[in-house]
């Protein structure tokens, strides 16, 4: 971004352009980070598992399934922070050059477009 467009050249050594360097940096730093990765594979891991208890009876098991809708929110809100420290740390152009975060993308998009509609009302939506 900043090589093609002349007007995102600014400079990093005072004022805004500081601001924002030192906050890419710092987020650079967390997701590059060994327990940021183990925490994230560990949430995907517990995610994965959590769908589990999910079946054909869970309308009969009220707790367990609003557990599960908890969880769900808890999850997607943790995998959009991931996102979002991804694409500050790595900007656009490299976070969707690479196949992994076109993948947990995609996910995070689906996974919100479940929360709104739950939200709104929708939770019977077929596939």
């Amino acid at each position: 971004c900043v090589r093609k467009f002349k007007c995102c050249q600014i400079s990093i050594e005072e004022g805004k352009g500081k601001l924002w360097w030192n906050l890419r940096k710092t987020c650079y730093k967390i997701v590059e980070h060994n327990w940021f990765e183990t925490f994230i594979v560990f949430m995907i891991l517990v995610s994965s598992g959590a769908l589990a208890f999910e079946d054909i009876y869970i309308e009969q098991r009220k707790t367990i399934k609003t557990m599960l809708e908890y969880a769900d929110k808890v999850f997607t809100y943790i995998f959009i922070l991931e996102m979002l420290l991804k694409w500050v740390a790595y900007g656009f152009q490299v976070y969707f050059t690479n196949a992994w975060c076109w993948l947990d993308f995609l996910i995070v998009d689906v996974s919100l477009v479940s929360l709104t509609a739950n939200a709104l009302g929708y939770s019977e939506l077929g596939a």
